[in-house]
């Protein structure tokens, strides 16, 4: 690309003594103020002590280019590589990809759905709230720009690269395959293809500001086939001799520089009678008696590599000329191996292209120094380099462990480490340099890109041949690994200055965990210790059930003082992790977090309040399943921002795992569990008051388009659908003795409304009255249409006992009923009109010692129970309630009192709901449970 290097800028002799006169002036100047670049320029830096922030792109405003074009270009400033955002600011790639909701990268054959794509169908209204949200992450991490490819949502107000991937070519342009992951460049079906799938895909985004620049593919195999990695020439020269690929290598390749076969057979040592004999042959192997042959496939690679770039480079030229040109993201196998081979591909991509890309599944730190790797990238392909995709994972998630061999040295054992390991790379590649085009020592590097946002599934990705690994940001469920986006945080905030001083990025070392010791039980106040650190102005504590604290299941207090901080509330009594990092004074930059201990919380039971409103969790258990062979997780919570009653609620967390640590099937359940101990007893029955979240289901509604979350029915496997979690739990009940009497659904229907309180009453019946020791809300895998590996979430905000309340049992259609357990009888039995139930309400009434009145002129029945009394009038929508004129059903005037078969038919849940009784309704049997208490 020209003009890339502000030092090209011509002068006439007559200016250069007063430019440098100006350059000294400046330099000087940044030199006092603060903000240095290593090497002199005449590029505008931001005079001022404090970091100037950055552009709408991202870019920051520190440091200026020369960029008056008014889109995206790079520059050699001093001695580094720089993106220009369209502002004229300098950029530093720090970048992320697959930031999409799924399902495409995180679709699982094995379940028939993405778990991922669930789980953000039921958190987010539509697409435009799932992007806001991650941009907000994004931008807090220090991100900059992210990755896109066809029909992945773009984010607005984030800087992007977007992904052509060639691979593909073969389905929808009918390109023929040379190797699995490389077509037959050499065929007049691919240069077609290039101009109608840059039309398709980069077109539209041709003038969008945004975008930076276009990748040119993605980990094709330049050195052939993954499982049998003999160097792409030799493909070539095995394909069939009908091929255009085959043909060019001796039709034109070949005879070019061999006029006769004889001529050939000199140089190779071979024995082919004609070129035909030459077209059939699929393999010559390398001799070092004919050093010629290898030569030749050396020269051969970089034809196939001008077959390649070519074409595709001039078709996103000529569509979309405002952005750069980038090249394959080439994966880093064989590099070393087949390196004169590389450096030819290298070379072409350079020629063609803008930047040269490579993700980073190799150390290039470390085989820089050993292999000089990144020296020849630059050499052989004279342009700047961006490390397009680089990541770590760890072992101690949800996921399988690691088991290949291809992640190199890019694994670790936990998040903590996966952040120390991301700094002292990020260090490598800005420290590092290399001999640029023109001779001087440069740093060749414009970002680095982090693989990937999400979490794999755990039984493995269709789109990316069966990834499960813990390559993500954030888990499947939409929550960030806090150890390691923390960490992130404060590597990246870092980048700009650490350029401009020519110093490392710094993270403060964790602090040393004291108590509690790892596996130690603690109780109600549990104090956390750990020991001091250096240059600390606070710390902050993270304690979650689980190893890696996903931050939607983490207490997190920051600003702490001191070296210790003790729980004023007790935490549910389950498994816990806890660590900490140091807060840098001045700064408030973060460290590095000491790695996970785990302890255990018993508590003691204290008082049992009467209303068991759960507030201090002081009897509330959890469990965790997993390590003992199980797929099911709860978890519990103090909740103070959802809350019907007093200053808090239980948030209860339950998760089906799709895979379990053990690999044996264990129990399948978890519950949240409360000690019901000393209660007042006997209960006749129960109310628990919920909120419920959405849940996403495997019922298989696919959505349409028109702001929620969709994407292609070919992608989505199924789409699901959004349900309250209290759908898939159960509610248990045991008696005094540990005996279970009492196992039901929650609400079995899925009526419950989501984000709301609801009254849930539910009477023992013909168990009777019970001494009750614990209650517990269960999850149970393995049922139908339930999703895996997504929160299911319910908040609890007390449990009243039932002691002195009335409970009546009704069931449409059914002349018979119960009140507390006794059988009596209606002299007519409920039925459903327009969506109401209507009784006849006497029975009902005077079983709860109330009184019915009826007046045959004005058709008036009057209901007076305790200190309320109702008037309701045949046919009328409005009725009264102890004078005060209300309607029935504020949505339906149809909803009036009738006379069916001569009985007088009344709404049963307006009559009994204004005279202070709770109704529920359960759909499947048509049953009405009502609740009073005098």
């Amino acid at each position: 690309m020209k003009n890339l290097c502000w030092r090209r800028i011509n002068m006439k002799h007559g200016n250069r003594w007063m430019m440098k006169i100006l350059v000294l002036v400046l330099v000087l100047s940044i030199f006092m103020v603060g903000f240095v670049v290593p090497l002199s320029t005449t590029s505008v830096m931001a005079q001022t002590t404090t970091d100037p922030g950055l552009d709408q792109y991202g870019g920051w405003k520190g440091l200026q280019g020369h960029n008056t074009t008014g889109h995206w270009t790079i520059e050699l400033i001093g001695d580094r590589y720089w993106f220009v955002t369209p502002e004229n600011n300098v950029l530093w790639v720090l970048g992320d990809q697959h930031c999409t909701p799924g399902p495409v990268w995180q679709d699982c054959p094995a379940l028939g759905y993405a778990p991922t794509w669930l789980v953000n169908e039921a958190k987010y209204s539509s697409t435009d709230a799932w992007a806001n949200k991650q941009l907000e992450r994004s931008q807090d991490w220090g991100f900059n720009s992210t990755l896109i490819m066809e029909n992945a949502p773009k984010i607005a107000g984030m800087s992007r690269f977007l992904l052509l991937d060639m691979n593909w070519l073969t389905g929808a342009y009918g390109v023929p395959r040379a190797a699995t992951f490389f077509v037959d460049v050499f065929d007049a079906r691919y240069a077609v293809a290039c101009v109608n799938k840059v039309e398709k895909e980069v077109g539209p985004l041709a003038d969008d500001p945004w975008t930076i620049g276009v990748y040119l593919g993605n980990e094709q195999e330049w050195n052939g086939d993954s499982n049998d990695p003999i160097g792409l020439p030799n493909v070539f020269i095995g394909l069939p001799s009908t091929t255009a690929g085959k043909q060019y290598w001796v039709n034109t390749f070949l005879k070019t520089r061999y006029p006769t076969v004889d001529n050939l057979n000199n140089v190779y040592g071979t024995q082919f009678h004609s070129w035909d004999d030459v077209l059939q042959c699929t393999s010559i192997a390398d001799n070092s008696t004919y050093p010629q042959i290898h030569k030749d496939k050396v020269d051969f690679s970089k034809d196939i590599a001008d077959a390649y770039y070519k074409p595709l480079a001039a078709a996103v030229r000529k569509v979309a000329p405002r952005l750069l040109v980038l090249s394959e993201r080439f994966l880093p196998q064989d590099f070393t191996q087949y390196l004169d081979y590389n450096e030819q591909i290298w070379k072409a991509a350079g020629q063609y292209c803008d930047v040269f890309c490579a993700n980073s599944y190799l150390d290039y730190v470390a085989l820089e120094k050993t292999d000089h790797i990144i020296s020849d990238m630059a050499k052989a392909s004279g342009k700047p380099i961006l490390i397009t995709e680089h990541s770590y994972i760890a072992n101690d998630t949800s996921l399988p462990t690691y088991d290949n061999s291809w992640l190199g040295g890019n694994r670790v054992a936990t998040q903590s480490d996966r952040a120390h390991a991301y700094v002292d790379y990020l260090n490598g590649l800005l420290s590092m340099k290399v001999q640029g085009s023109s001779g001087q020592s440069v740093n060749p590097f414009l970002g680095i890109v982090w693989h990937k946002w999400y979490d794999d599934p755990a039984l493995g990705t269709g789109s990316a041949n069966g990834e499960h690994y813990n390559f993500g940001l954030l888990d499947g469920m939409d929550e960030a690994y806090t150890p390691l986006t923390d960490v992130m945080k404060t590597a990246n905030s870092q980048v700009y200055n650490a350029i401009t001083h020519s110093t490392p990025i710094t993270v403060l070392p964790a602090p040393g965990p004291l108590a509690p010791v790892n596996g130690y039980t603690v109780g109600n106040g549990a104090t956390f210790s750990w020991e001091s650190v250096q240059g600390a102005s606070s710390y902050t504590l993270l304690i979650s059930p689980e190893k890696t604290f996903p931050d939607g299941q983490t207490i997190r207090i920051d600003s702490i003082q001191g070296t210790s901080y003790t729980f004023t509330s007790p935490l549910a009594q389950g498994h816990w992790w806890w660590t900490v990092r140091a807060n840098e004074q001045g700064t408030g930059y973060g460290g590095y977090y000491a790695q996970a201990s785990e302890f255990i919380i018993k508590n003691l039971a204290g008082q049992l309040d009467a209303g068991l409103s759960l507030e201090q969790l002081n009897r509330v258990s959890f469990e965790d399943t997993r390590n003992v062979g199980g797929s099911a997780s709860s978890y519990a919570f103090l909740d103070t921002t959802v809350k019907n009653q007093g200053d808090s609620s239980v948030r209860c967390v339950f998760t089906e795992w799709a895979w379990s640590k053990t690999g044996s099937t264990g129990r399948n359940d978890a519950s949240v569990l409360l000690d019901c101990t000393g209660a007042a007893a006997p209960w006749k029955g129960l109310a628990l008051t919920v909120c419920p979240t959405n849940f996403c289901d495997t019922t298989g509604k696919f959505i349409p388009s028109g702001g929620h979350l969709t994407a292609s029915p070919e992608d989505c496997y199924t789409n699901g659908e959004i349900v309250p979690s209290s759908k898939y739990l159960r509610l248990r009940v045991w008696d005094q003795n540990g005996k279970l009497f009492l196992d039901r659904p929650l609400d079995p229907q899925g009526t419950l409304p989501t984000g709301k309180w609801s009254t849930i009453t539910i009477p023992f019946g013909m168990y009777g009255s019970q001494n009750v020791s614990a209650i517990a809300l269960t999850l149970v895998t393995g049922q139908d249409k339930i999703a895996c590996d997504q929160r299911l979430t319910i908040n609890v905000d007390s449990i009243v006992p039932l002691t002195n309340q009335n409970i009546m049992i009704l069931q449409v259609g059914k002349a018979m009923f119960t009140v507390n357990g006794a059988s009596k009888t209606l002299d007519s039995p409920p039925v459903i009109k327009n969506g109401r139930t209507l009784v006849p309400i006497r029975a009902i009434i005077e079983a709860l010692v109330g009184t019915v009145a009826w007046d045959a002129t004005t058709k008036k029945a009057t209901v007076t129970l305790g200190k309320k009394t109702i008037a309701l009038w045949i046919g009328k929508s409005v009725a009264t309630v102890n004078g005060v004129s209300t309607p029935i059903d504020s949505t339906d005037a149809k909803v009036v009192p009738e006379i069916i078969n001569g009985r007088t038919m009344l709404p049963l849940r307006f009559v009994t709901e204004n005279l202070g009784a709770t109704v529920a309704w359960e759909q499947s049997t048509q049953t009405i449970t009502i609740t009073y208490a005098p």
